[in-house]
């Protein structure tokens, strides 16, 4: 089992992200993970001597989404409408990772009684991801 003092284990407190087209800020809740990806594309032919297919990995990497939930302000939506911009998450130790990325959805919240309102938006990224 590795020493969990020699992996810096930390939690998110203290992540904050930068939307830099439109500008969108809020008091972030959470910021989800997201799933990098890449296709398989099957290479299975007639020849083949067992009954197995065959694959080998596509060119290309899908980015995937990320979703954030923020606290409801009405006078602070995402731009749905807004071009591919510059997203910058900050992790608490300082390191960074930049993408970019374009705005696909905006869930608006449910009200409940003593509860907070919060609110969901999820970003489709769009090309490498730099850290």
């Amino acid at each position: 089992m590795a020493d969990l003092l020699s992996t810096n284990p930390s939690t998110g407190h203290g992540t904050t992200v930068a939307f830099g087209g439109s500008s969108f800020t809020a008091q972030f809740t959470s910021i989800g993970g997201g799933d990098v990806s890449r296709e398989s594309i099957e290479t299975t032919h007639l020849a083949l001597n067992d009954a197995h297919k065959t694959f080998i990995p596509s060119d290309l990497i899908d980015p995937g989404e990320r979703e954030f939930e923020f606290y409801y302000e009405p006078t602070k939506q995402p731009a749905m409408t807004g071009a591919v911009e510059t997203i910058t998450i900050t992790y608490p130790d300082g390191d960074t990772e930049a993408c970019s990325g374009f705005f696909t959805s905006f869930s608006r919240p449910t009200m409940v009684s003593e509860d907070l309102l919060t609110a969901t938006a999820t970003v489709k990224l769009t090309g490498p991801i730099t850290y």
